[in-house]
């Protein structure tokens, strides 16, 4: 067989094998599958070896074209696949170009055009790696998981984040309970009226089918009856993180039997929609002040949105929660910046039990002495501050642990690993400045409930599987590194 033959053959069988791989490591479809291979080939080529069976060259770029053309008019846009769109328009031109004039090509426009080939392919490559429709773990405890989401608005507080002096500061908080199935729409993901990022400098666009991704949750079903209240702890999320970014840890404690209110702190999320139904972003924020004061912020929403719980049957006597909640028994704990609020709330308003830090850093040179239980949370990266943490520790006059979670980094408590392939999480999870690690969010949700629960339990007469010692002892990752005795005399 002549070679003119058999390297076409032998291109067509890798294209092909190229095309299956890629089906099953990403989430577009067989036809986007298509034409990201076959703009990639014919790039490769053209960056390569632009002069051997130029013929052959051009008919690919021509068609490669033709496929990201028929793939847009079938599937509508689809924004993974705009930069291979791009490289099919860009190689397309050249064939073009050269049919038109052949054997006239001038150095520096190969040359930029092969520049813009190289870094088209390495963006197209890594937009392929974030994962379109993310899959979330299903939470494992014995109860269906309703939601329900509250607009609060402070008239005793001036908003200080914006330059409206008229504005008061509100407070968006979801709740994630024990519940029984049925007879309720499905949760969304992001739940507001228009696109919105969840992600600082990410676009909106990249998100767009995330309310597509189930949440294992149903709005306003009924709290389940096994108990006649529940156990209540507030969840405040990392510092320009949305709450949302967080769904499936919360929804698997609330599966167990906790009723978790997550809250939006506007302007320091990147993804809160106020009663009159804007959505409000970082960007947005006219008057951000030191962390100290964001924390400060952050720990006066906490006490009114528990104000607001406590207060729920006149504000909102529909609610299913109304009755159903254990407002003498409330811990806060949060991630990040959202730990460092937590051991401000606890500080300020002795309504909360106890408290938990996610792997945050407190931001202050004067650490509290709290008088109830806390426990400090690290990953394995370690992403607090250890002196921050050892002074907390030292203060406790209620008692504590430190416990590592080995194998994760800061942002493994999050949903960010899910909303990657597998193969993203191996790569760009892997980059220290992304930090979001290669562990799955079906690995690391279950430890970190454990853990959790171990500690609140106790505490807030809540469900555990066990105490810390044992979730160590289930866990080889789950170290309990310090525990820090309850002073004599002090509040239990």
């Amino acid at each position: 067989m002549k070679p003119t033959v058999w390297k076409p053959l032998i291109a067509a069988a890798i294209g092909f094998g190229g095309m299956f791989g890629l089906s099953a490591v990403t989430t577009i479809s067989f036809l986007d599958t298509a034409v990201v291979v076959g703009a990639s080939t014919a790039a490769v080529w053209w960056i390569a070896s632009r002069n051997r069976m130029p013929g052959m060259l051009n008919r690919l770029s021509l068609g490669v074209l033709t496929l990201a053309v028929l793939a847009r008019v079938i599937q509508g846009p689809r924004w993974q696949l705009v930069v291979w769109q791009l490289v099919a328009l860009v190689i397309a031109a050249f064939a073009g170009l050269r049919m038109w004039r052949p054997g006239r090509s001038v150095k520096l426009t190969r040359i930029l055009g092969r520049s813009v080939l190289v870094l088209s392919l390495l963006v197209g490559g890594l937009a392929l790696l974030v994962d379109r429709f993310p899959s979330l773990p299903e939470p494992s405890g014995e109860f269906a998981v309703g939601s329900q989401v509250f607009h609060w608005t402070d008239p005793s507080r001036a908003e200080s984040l914006t330059a409206d002096s008229g504005d008061k500061r509100e407070v968006i908080a979801q709740a994630w309970y024990p519940s029984v199935v049925g007879g309720s729409e499905a949760t969304a993901y992001i739940g507001t009226d228009d696109s919105t990022s969840l992600m600082d400098g990410v676009p909106a666009e990249v998100f767009d089918d995330f309310d597509r991704i189930d949440t294992h949750a149903t709005d306003l079903s009924a709290v389940s009856l096994e108990r006649e209240r529940w156990p209540v702890l507030l969840f405040s999320p990392g510092l320009s993180v949305a709450r949302q970014s967080y769904t499936a840890l919360l929804t698997e404690m609330a599966s167990r039997g906790y009723v978790v209110v997550s809250m939006s702190h506007p302007y320091d999320s990147p993804a809160s929609q106020l009663a009159d139904g804007n959505v409000v972003t970082v960007g947005d924020a006219s008057g951000v002040g030191g962390k100290v004061d964001q924390i400060d912020l952050r720990a006066v929403d906490s006490s009114f949105l528990l104000d607001q719980l406590q207060a729920l049957a006149k504000s909102d006597p529909n609610s299913p929660l109304v009755g159903h909640m254990d407002l003498e028994r409330v811990g806060i704990f949060g991630h990040s910046f959202g730990g460092a609020t937590a051991v401000q709330a606890i500080a300020k308003d002795p309504r909360f039990l106890g408290g938990l830090n996610i792997d945050g850093s407190l931001f202050r040179d004067e650490i509290p002495e709290l008088d109830r239980p806390f426990l400090w949370l690290q990953s394995g990266g370690q992403g607090g501050s250890a002196s921050d943490r050892d002074a907390l520790l030292d203060g406790l006059r209620a008692g504590g642990e430190l416990v590592t979670i080995e194998g994760s980094v800061h942002m493994s408590f999050s949903d960010y690993s899910a909303y990657f392939t597998p193969l993203g999480r191996q790569i760009v999870g892997r980059i220290p400045m992304i930090g979001f690690g290669s562990m799955s969010t079906e690995t690391i949700v279950p430890v970190t409930a454990d853990v959790v629960t171990a500690f609140f339990g106790p505490i807030l007469n809540g469900p555990s599987s066990g105490d810390l010692a044992h979730v160590a002892q289930r866990y080889p990752s789950v170290t309990v590194d310090r525990t820090v005795e309850a002073r004599t005399g002090s509040r239990p």
